[in-house]
């Protein structure tokens, strides 16, 4: 009858050294096995830091010696088996600005043993009152009310950390203007401004009627406009072209055109054009009429 008895031995090395578990008296067909694998050892997702070397023998004596492997690393194992959260990805970018309706997902991802659970803060107040296994908050619509700081919190048994906070700030552009007349602006210059009428919060039919004294200037006025960021305004005539030259002026704040001394040249109609670059939104109002006297 065939021998197969074998003599097992586990040397062990200095720290971070490969580890050699060997197989003797190989008498299976008369053939000395010189051949080894080398593996990696994982328990409850760790790896540990010692490599081995497995004599490729039959699949019998293979499970024997991995079973004597797992039973030298359990000792190890044990004592190093919880380790504290730490965040991983700290490099981000400390502000994020979402257009208004627009979905944002916040991650903050740590690692430990065991799994590190999270749980989010806005302001300094807590957004949800447990902890979860979930290392992202989601914010399906963005609204205002969601720019803030957030911040979120892992821990283990082994400890709890804190992860820098993250503004969140929210990009929107929208007109609040009321269906009214506009008062007669002062006497001292000369203008008069009547007449504003809107459809719609974004599709504005802004029209007014700007009457003014030769010689005086006149202030055509800018519908009352909500946006962050704050937007760029430039001034054009019907005909699209722009107003630049000392004849002109921007009110700040306000971005009201000023046209500083009047004449019969322009008696035009005039538009702003409101751009948020963030949002990659433009919007043209309805024109106002000037009128000289």
């Amino acid at each position: 009858m065939m021998k197969f008895s074998r003599t097992w031995q586990l040397k062990r090395a200095k720290y971070r050294t490969l580890r050699d578990v060997k197989c003797k008296n190989d008498y299976r067909a008369g053939l000395e096995n010189n051949t080894f694998d080398s593996i990696v050892l994982k328990k409850h997702g760790m790896v540990h830091n010692t490599k081995y070397r497995i004599p490729l023998c039959s699949g019998l004596h293979k499970m024997l010696l991995l079973a004597v492997v797992f039973a030298a690393l359990t000792p190890t194992l044990a004592r190093g088996a919880v380790q504290a959260p730490r965040f991983l990805g700290q490099g981000g970018l400390p502000e994020s600005v979402v257009s208004e309706g627009h979905t944002k997902i916040l991650q903050c991802q740590a690692i430990g043993y065991p799994q590190p659970e999270y749980q989010w803060l806005k302001d300094g107040v807590l957004l949800t009152q447990g902890f979860s296994v979930q290392h992202f908050y989601k914010i399906p619509s963005v609204g205002r009310t969601n720019a803030g700081e957030y911040r979120c919190r892992a821990r283990n048994p082994a400890g709890t950390i804190l992860s820098p906070a993250v503004k969140l700030s929210v990009a929107y552009m929208n007109f609040s203007v009321e269906r009214e007349e506009l008062p007669t602006i002062s006497d001292a210059t000369g203008t008069r401004t009547e007449g504003i009428t809107e459809n719609s919060n974004r599709d504005l039919d802004y029209r007014a009627t700007v009457t003014v004294q030769s010689g005086h200037p006149a202030l055509l006025p800018l519908p009352e406009l909500e946006s962050y960021p704050p937007p760029s305004v430039t001034w054009q005539t019907d005909d699209h072209a722009l107003l630049y030259g000392i004849k002109y002026a921007i009110t700040q704040p306000g971005n009201e055109l000023v046209l500083l001394d009047t004449s019969l040249d322009d008696m035009k109609i005039y538009r702003a054009v409101i751009t948020n670059a963030q949002l990659g939104l433009e919007t043209v109002t309805g024109g106002v009429r000037v009128v000289v006297g």
